[in-house]
């Protein structure tokens, strides 16, 4: 073609032609990117609620390695009531938890309602970072319950929440006919710290958020309960063992 022959309205209609061929060979390039990427999105395995009950169960796995559902018994707990008793009050307290201290009569009232039913399975929660100087208190009831005095010593800690500095925490298991040797050696031993520490790990592991907290067998009361509360569970937990 001689483009010197060729009037304006010709090059007008060659310079359109020419965008729209441009244009079309774009569409076609984005319509085979489109269909490439349904083709590997229809590849991918759709997250059906099975599936997504696997990934959470994976994740869980991942973020605890050994969960546990429910509090449990170790042979160092201190143990109140018998111990083949059919219903079992867990309680993670703090010493120095003025809720704890008010739900202390409560239990002992209990363990005497239900002398050969319940017995208490004591948990230290000392929450030291809500109550400085919490932990040494709960070294403290621990060494006593080496020397079984565990049940009076806590209530002494218990009644004396505004003062666990070392010479009162000293003073208090004298009162109660501690041997002082043992027991100041028993609070620098760093198997005591372990059982403390043990108990704390379990409330993590139960997402327990704060003291008191309860688990009657397996049912949670959180807080300050009243007797009727735990009746109306510990008589429920009763009634199936019939």
């Amino acid at each position: 073609m001689n483009l010197n022959k060729i009037n304006p309205f010709q090059l007008i209609v060659l310079a359109l032609s020419a965008i729209g061929f441009i244009f079309l060979i774009l569409a076609i390039i984005n319509i085979a990117t489109l269909a490439n990427s349904n083709q590997t999105n229809n590849n991918q395995p759709a997250l059906t609620n099975q599936s997504a009950d696997i990934v959470s169960k994976n994740m869980v796995s991942f973020l605890a390695d050994n969960p546990i559902a429910e509090p449990q018994i170790k042979a160092t707990d201190p143990i109140l009531g018998p111990k083949e008793a059919p219903i079992t009050i867990y309680e993670y307290s703090s010493l120095a938890c003025p809720s704890s201290a008010r739900m202390n009569p409560l239990i002992k009232e209990i363990l005497k309602l239900y002398p050969d039913k319940v017995k208490l399975v004591w948990k230290d929660l000392p929450l030291d970072d809500v109550y400085p100087g919490a932990k040494g208190a709960h070294l403290a009831l621990r060494c006593a319950q080496k020397q079984d005095k565990f049940s009076e010593y806590q209530e002494l800690l218990f009644n004396n929440q505004e003062n666990f500095s070392a010479e009162n925490i000293l003073a208090l298991a004298e009162q109660i006919g501690l041997n002082l040797d043992d027991f100041n050696a028993c609070l620098t031993d760093p198997q005591t710290a372990q059982l403390i520490n043990e108990n704390i790990t379990e409330a993590e592991s139960l997402d327990i958020p704060g003291t008191p907290h309860f688990y009657i067998n397996s049912q949670e009361l959180l807080g300050v309960s009243q007797l009727e509360d735990f009746q109306r569970i510990i008589d429920a937990e009763l009634s199936k063992e019939l």
